[in-house]
């Protein structure tokens, strides 16, 4: 529900025409027949987060990333593991994707959690990429 909400947020907002709506629907409901998506997707996490906001304090920060807030798309966790997942529209699988999702990763470990998984789901194009660190 969160990504056609987003969808919809993106309509109304002008940046995508309803046509292209309607086709970012169809990908969607093709990719939610992936089993890694059904699993983020199912009612087995003891918490969800849609783009709710980390907070970075001092310690947390390194030379390239300011004081602040990071907003990941969906954290899922359940006992000491979580699940971070980043949705892109695009076509571009960007280096700065990769890096904003191991930094995710890297807050939520100092967060307390021992497994930690990163995803960024390419939508267009049907691809999940595992992000490793």
């Amino acid at each position: 529900q969160a990504i056609k909400a987003k969808i919809k947020e993106t309509t109304d907002s002008g940046i995508i025409n309803e046509q292209q709506a309607e086709s970012l629907t169809q990908i969607i409901e093709r990719e939610f027949q992936n089993p890694i998506v059904k699993e983020w997707f199912g009612g087995e996490w003891d918490m969800v987060r849609c783009e709710s906001d980390i907070i970075r304090s001092n310690q947390q920060q390194n030379a390239n990333s300011p004081i602040g807030t990071l907003r990941p798309d969906r954290v899922m966790i359940k006992g000491e593991r979580a699940i971070v997942v980043d949705y892109k529209f695009g076509s571009i699988t960007a280096k700065s994707h990769i890096r904003q999702m191991r930094e995710y990763m890297a807050l939520l470990r100092q967060m307390g959690y021992r497994v930690v998984e990163g995803y960024v789901w390419y939508l267009s194009r049907s691809e999940i990429v595992s992000i490793n660190e």
